[in-house]
Parts: C-alpha cells; structure tokens; sequence
C-alpha cells in the first residue's frame, strides 16, 4: 500500500480548480469533503447510506457522491468520490 499527495487540477460540471488530492492505493473507496465538491459539481443522492473508515481510523456516513476528472501526468482520470461533511486532513 503506498499513499502519494499531489496537487492536481480536478474538473466537475461547474467548475475546475488545482486540489491538494490524496492518492491511497490501499482503500476501496475515495472521499471528498461536502463543501469542496458542492463547489465544483452537483452531488448525487446515494440508493443507501454508507459508513467508511477514513484515514485517521474513525467513521463516517456518507449519504452522496460525485464524478469528478483529475489529470494525472496528461491523462484524464473519471473518480467517483464519497462526500464527508467532516472529512479530516491527514
């Protein structure tokens, strides 16, 4: 598992913007904090309500989503990412 940070330009339907994004090889899932992707994105109602571990090991329950676009080296990269109210920084 290796965890790499990077500052990236990230594209939603509404807006783009450079984002200090964090890469974690070793999760299954990739949150976002609620206020950053309502800036660049409409977020997305999820079917059911899901609780993940984040990365300071406590829980958190995430009620949406959203498709964001990150360039890494000159590709174009679609992530689906989980909106946390209180997502803590590492």
């Amino acid at each position: 598992m290796s965890i790499v940070k990077e500052d990236l330009l990230v594209r939603g339907e509404e807006k783009e913007k450079r984002l200090s994004v964090l890469f974690d090889s070793g999760s299954a899932r990739s949150p976002i904090r609620s206020d950053v992707a309502e800036e660049l994105t409409t977020p997305k109602d999820l079917l059911a309500t899901i609780r993940v571990t984040v990365a300071d090991g406590h829980e958190v329950t995430c009620k949406s989503y959203c498709n964001l676009v990150v360039e890494v080296e000159g590709k174009e990269v679609v992530i689906q990412l989980l909106l946390v109210d209180d997502l803590p920084v590492p």
